[in-house]
């Protein structure tokens, strides 16, 4: 289990829109971050982001939900690669995370990229928010 200072780095972690939705009759808060990330390219990327109630300052239950995480070279592109994302258990953690394999990050061009990260809280398609997005930067690297 990765302790606090691996979660994203809270400390890179803005808060940019709150918003408030009913998932089967219970009241969900859902806070948008924006959090900007560094990819070495050829190397394995992972990290970690904490997802927060604003309403209470407490974990977001994110049980029975799904994540799902993309990136791209700019809004718009038809032509992205999907990070491999999860919820880390307990669901009531709150906590989810964002990985690529080292061939995935060798695939990548050195330059800036978008991404985001959606969660879906049933299979409707009605339930389902963006809860961090920003931008990536992707350096390459000298042992590649």
């Amino acid at each position: 289990m990765p302790n606090i200072s691996d979660r994203i780095g809270l400390e890179n972690v803005i808060k940019v829109l709150s918003q408030t939705t009913s998932v089967s009759g219970k009241l969900i808060y859902i806070t948008k971050y924006l959090s900007n990330i560094v990819i070495e390219q050829g190397f394995s990327f992972k990290t970690f982001f904490e997802l927060v109630n604003p309403k209470t300052n407490s974990q977001l239950d994110l049980t029975g939900s799904s994540v799902e995480s993309k990136i791209r070279k700019k809004y718009g592109n038809s032509t992205y690669v999907s990070f491999a994302s999860s919820i880390i258990l307990p669901a009531t953690s709150g906590i989810i995370s964002l990985s690529l394999t080292s061939n995935q990050t060798t695939a990548l061009t050195p330059g800036r990229y978008v991404y985001d990260v959606k969660i879906s809280y049933d299979n409707s398609g009605e339930n389902v928010f963006k809860v961090v997005e920003g931008s990536a930067l992707v350096r390459s690297g000298v042992t590649i």
